[in-house]
């Protein structure tokens, strides 16, 4: 049976294993800028048309609904799926950032913002505003450790600096409600470009 809890789930499972695929490749294998960006914005590309044209064609959108019944909430059957700002943001991340910053935002956008998503729905939906806070905080601690711990792998001047400037753009856009997919990587890739511009 198709709940909202399972779709959740689904979806996080989902976010998690594709953007790292795209993490791994990106930041840890030769390929070029160029060819990642092709090879992304055709999956973009995909999505964005597909999304479009299910709007308009009740066919192509039963079917899009038996094929990611298990990621679209109800709500997306006639809206533009967040799946489809997800790719979106991940291009424009990439074509936008170096390969470092384009990597840690994605990296924001797959473990911050699932990391978010299950405090909110662990907490459930009493006392709103707490949870909310706890989230934000939850969201932004993960992401500056996680940061913080590339570039000192990585050996870049300034980690702690540059780690709270990217964590606070992924968690102030996390807050964002449905396009949170394509203003994280944006706003924290934002951030840390202007640091990196700053301290240079």
């Amino acid at each position: 049976m198709k709940t909202k809890k399972n779709i959740e789930w689904v979806r996080s499972l989902f976010h998690i294993s594709t953007g790292m695929a795209i993490i791994l490749i990106y930041g840890l294998t030769d390929i070029s800028k160029k060819w990642s960006l092709v090879i992304l914005g055709a999956v973009t590309l995909f999505f964005v048309l597909g999304d479009i044209f299910r709007q308009f064609i009740p066919r192509v959108n039963c079917l899009a609904k038996k094929i990611f019944k298990l990621l679209m909430r109800p709500e997306e059957e006639r809206k533009l799926a967040a799946t489809t700002y997800y790719v979106i943001g991940g291009w424009l991340a990439i074509f936008a950032f170096t390969r470092l910053i384009a990597c840690l935002c994605l990296l924001f956008l797959v473990v911050g913002d699932t990391l978010t998503k299950i405090v909110r729905e662990v907490g459930g939906k009493k006392r709103v505003r707490y949870i909310t806070l706890k989230a934000t905080l939850a969201n932004f601690l993960v992401c500056f450790l996680m940061a913080y711990l590339i570039l000192r792998i990585v050996d870049q001047p300034y980690p702690l600096f540059l780690s709270f400037l990217g964590a606070l753009g992924a968690s102030m856009a996390e807050l964002v409600p449905r396009i949170d997919n394509l203003t994280i990587p944006i706003f924290s890739g934002a951030l840390l470009t202007l640091g990196l511009y700053l301290l240079h």
